[in-house]
């Protein structure tokens, strides 16, 4: 890995930067790699900074979100609102309580963060040599101890920490960390992102120990899970595809439709390969000729109170 950049604060988004290692070289995608960045330095984090955020985003699209107490690294997420409450009121509650917000998309929604997300995707290019494609930064703010349980996402994520600490723990992506009729439903939107969790797992995870400067990219389809430290974590969560990650989400999607019309294929492409690229293009006839399920959203069922509290949706309304 590069050296670690030097504690100077960006002064304009022109200076940010991040040092990814040489030999993410063409590997993107297919491995886990840890940067270092300078972005948490930026004011553009502070408390002041993230409730005006909080302000500016459109409030309809806020994710609020509530998890059970860690159990088997399994439970639902529960779905919030805050229509009454300012942006610093809402930051104190995720301070103070047990919250998890999600501003997805901020590069679309916030004029002011496109430039930040333009950067990290321009070096996620640079030190890889390939190109992204669907480019998505939303901004994650977390109560401290919160632990967001066991899931996989299909694009690929970068995760830039920017306040606090917390632990991700990646597992192998494939069979058995994940199995093949969970991924086929996931592909078809008929289940969720959460997978079934077994502590034998973790023999094979690598736990990533994230601090204020710390970026880490992992293999497309690897589950994953995350534990905060004892304060409020503030991270920039980066969703992207390159053309062979597309590849490979296309080719999981014919896949699972095969799985469900009867045929015993594998789920998960073994590698990328001339079936693996004629899946791929007989994917995008499926997906017009078979329509997959609209997964529901979470509906939502408490809502956020000033002094960080939470009162069921019934209550509330």
């Amino acid at each position: 890995m590069k050296e670690p950049l030097q504690p100077q604060a960006p002064d304009g988004e022109a200076q940010l930067s991040y040092a990814w290692p040489e030999e993410m070289q063409s590997k993107l995608g297919k491995a886990l790699f840890q940067a270092t960045h300078n972005a948490h330095l930026s004011p553009q984090f502070s408390d002041e900074k993230l409730a005006e955020l909080l302000e500016a985003y459109p409030r309809e699209k806020l994710g609020i979100y509530r998890f059970p107490t860690y159990e088997n690294a399994s439970g639902k997420a529960e779905h919030g609102c805050a229509p009454h409450l300012t942006g610093a009121e809402i930051l104190k509650a995720v301070q103070t309580g047990k919250i998890w917000l999600n501003l997805r998309a901020v590069n679309r929604e916030v004029p002011e963060y496109k430039a930040l997300a333009d950067t990290i995707f321009e070096d996620l290019r640079t030190a890889s040599g390939v190109s992204t494609l669907k480019e998505d930064m939303g901004v994650l703010i977390s109560s401290p101890n919160i632990h967001v349980h066991y899931h996989l996402d299909i694009p690929l994520v970068c995760l830039v920490q920017l306040r606090g600490e917390k632990e991700i723990i990646v597992y192998p992506a494939g069979d058995p960390y994940v199995s093949s009729d969970e991924i086929s439903d996931l592909v078809l939107n008929l289940k969720d992102e959460q997978m079934h969790y077994d502590a034998a797992f973790d023999s094979a995870a690598t736990v990533v120990e994230m601090s204020p400067g710390v970026a880490v990219t992992w293999p497309q389809t690897a589950p994953h899970r995350v534990q905060n430290g004892n304060s409020m974590n503030v991270s920039l969560s980066c969703e992207f595809m390159t053309p062979e990650a597309i590849l490979k989400a296309n080719a999981l999607h014919t896949n699972a439709i095969l799985r469900k019309k009867g045929w015993n294929v594998a789920a998960f492409p073994k590698k990328m390969s001339v079936v693996t690229l004629f899946k791929a293009g007989l994917a995008r006839v499926l997906k017009k000729l078979i329509k997959t399920s609209v997964q529901s959203p979470v509906p939502i069922s408490f809502e956020l109170q000033a002094d960080g509290q939470i009162r069921p949706l019934l209550e509330a309304a």
